[in-house]
């Protein structure tokens, strides 16, 4: 919901700078007014993550900081764990793709997950 509130306000800003602005050069005009723009939507983006960051339950935090992202890419995806025990489980549910994954040249998966 943060990204389409602030691509509104900032459309909505720019023209209103836009049209507020009064001197010829119109790039000059566009210019401002689209530098204003995407500031008060950057703005607008911060102020609405950081209420829903200050809002979220300690329950859903836990959850999403078990586990985190460290790469991705088409082909694997290296993951951190706060607990070792989750860590073990999902090496435990993955294990035929981890030794194969051992088993290519060149490739080190011994800390994936």
């Amino acid at each position: 919901m943060s990204w389409p509130a602030a691509i509104g306000a900032a459309v909505l800003l720019a023209g209103m700078i836009f049209l507020i602005l009064s001197f010829d050069t119109l790039w000059l005009r566009m210019s401002i007014a689209a530098l204003v723009g995407l500031a008060g939507g950057a703005v607008v983006r911060w102020a609405i993550a950081r209420r829903a960051a200050l809002a979220e339950l300690p329950e859903k935090r836990a959850v999403s900081d078990a586990a985190r992202i460290v790469d991705f890419s088409w082909r694997d995806m290296i993951l951190a764990f706060e607990n070792a025990n989750f860590a073990e489980q999902v090496r435990a549910l993955n294990r035929e793709v981890l030794a194969g994954a051992e088993d290519a040249p060149g490739e080190a998966a011994g800390e994936q997950a």
